[in-house]
């Protein structure tokens, strides 16, 4: 388990902002954060076409040019929105991971994540608007920093355990992490997300029984 242990230290150092950096970008550190706060909101209620760096200025109580400043413009903002409600997701799933059990590990991963789209405003932000807002190269390399290593995680202390067959960690991350990303994406446009999503759990849980299967042969 010390994998995972090394990855929790990781998220949360990886959550705290540099208090030696964000002053210098044109807004304190509060306020700073206050713009993410006000951003997240924003975003996760009326999607990242319906906002505007002035919309998120005056709901933090900045001025639009602190927030250029800051972080760049409206993808560099969108960034960091995406980037800390991965990294807050990835807390809440690794704190759930205190099993020592692999199977009920990664039944816990695989599910506590569909469980967490399960909420439209997350859904919105870590799913729906990733690409239009980042670009397709920009959003692969932030969702890989923080989804696909917790399926890493959980991939390596089942194999160490049998409960998963030996293979390549790095192409299994990319396959499961693009399989959870397809299933939610489908689920999000459909006219019933709650239903698609009920599917994509079905169907997601199969894959994985047969992973379990393929290893017990």
């Amino acid at each position: 388990m010390r994998s995972q242990e090394r990855t929790v230290r990781w998220l949360r150092r990886a959550s705290r902002p540099d208090p030696a950096v964000t002053p210098a970008l044109g807004l304190s550190g509060e306020d700073r954060d206050e713009v993410v706060q006000a951003a997240t909101t924003l975003y996760r209620t009326r999607g990242f076409a319906g906002v505007t760096l002035l919309d998120v200025a005056q709901a933090a109580g900045v001025t639009e040019q602190g927030v250029v400043a800051a972080f760049g413009g409206e993808a560099g903002l969108f960034e960091e929105v995406y980037s800390r409600e991965l990294r807050h997701l990835a807390e809440r799933l690794t704190d759930r991971f205190s099993s020592g059990d692999p199977l009920t590990m990664l039944r816990t991963a695989l599910n506590g994540w569909l469980d967490e789209m399960a909420d439209p405003g997350v859904r919105q932000v870590v799913v729906v608007d990733p690409q239009e807002a980042l670009g397709w190269d920009r959003w692969r390399r932030a969702s890989a920093r923080h989804g696909r290593m917790l399926i890493e995680v959980a991939m390596i202390d089942a194999m160490d355990k049998g409960a998963v067959r030996e293979q390549s960690v790095r192409p299994l991350g990319y396959v499961l992490a693009g399989a959870l990303e397809s299933g939610v994406q489908f689920a999000a446009r459909e006219p019933d997300p709650t239903a698609a999503l009920a599917g994509v759990r079905v169907a997601l849980n199969s894959m994985l029984d047969g992973m379990l299967a393929d290893a017990r042969r």
